[in-house]
């Protein structure tokens, strides 16, 4: 992953530095798995350029509900496998 930073909050996650569409969507798929459980709704924004010319794409993913200490701690454990650089916010 890289130098991939994801930010962990109650209502929002992001992920920065991401260099191909492939990836984010990969990541982005994943993370819909793990946190919609529950019946939540969940608001997707991609931001910035990929590849080698960008800066590498951001993905902020917004919640209408907030996430429990659990879902953070697992999108955490998720992320903390993949080798990126972790903030969780409580």
């Amino acid at each position: 992953m890289g130098n991939i930073q994801v930010t962990i909050a109650r209502k929002e996650i992001r992920i920065s530095g991401i260099h191909t569409h492939v990836f984010a969507r990969f990541l982005t798929t994943e993370l819909l798995e793990i946190v919609m459980s529950k019946s939540r709704r969940v608001n997707v924004f991609f931001e910035g350029e990929p590849g080698p010319g960008g800066g590498g794409m951001d993905i902020k993913i917004v919640f209408d509900g907030e996430l429990s200490d659990l879902e953070m701690n697992t999108v955490a454990r998720f992320f903390k496998l993949k080798g990126a650089n972790i903030k969780v916010v409580r």
